[in-house]
């Protein structure tokens, strides 16, 4: 995702990286992945299908939890929301693939 990987592969450490990763995907309702060093969050739904709101923010600490078994969003609520912003600062409205919740309509051409 845009990271040198000459350093690891020359024996020397993974890179570290500026932002964090973030993906969209459009299948299976909608689902927005963001991982920040040892966070994860996960919003799933965001297709809003008639009659169905986006599901809450999901967030996992992988450092232990690489399984994704125990959400903590509920903990950290500063985490899910710089994570939020983040996604959100660098989203491009998309009209194959809308994200209603947060897409103006007047910004997609």
């Amino acid at each position: 995702d845009g990271e040198s990987m000459v350093s690891l592969l020359k024996g020397g450490t993974f890179p570290k990286r500026h932002e964090p990763m973030i993906w969209e995907f459009n299948g299976y309702g909608g689902i927005i992945a963001i991982r920040e060093g040892k966070w994860k969050a996960l919003r799933r739904g965001i297709k809003m299908i008639k009659g169905r709101a986006p599901h809450d923010w999901e967030l996992y600490d992988l450092s232990k939890d690489e399984k994704e078994t125990t959400n903590v969003a509920d903990k950290h609520p500063d985490i899910v929301q710089r994570l939020e912003q983040a996604w959100l600062n660098t989203r491009t409205p998309n009209k194959t693939f809308p994200v209603p919740m947060v897409d103006d309509k007047k910004l997609i051409p």
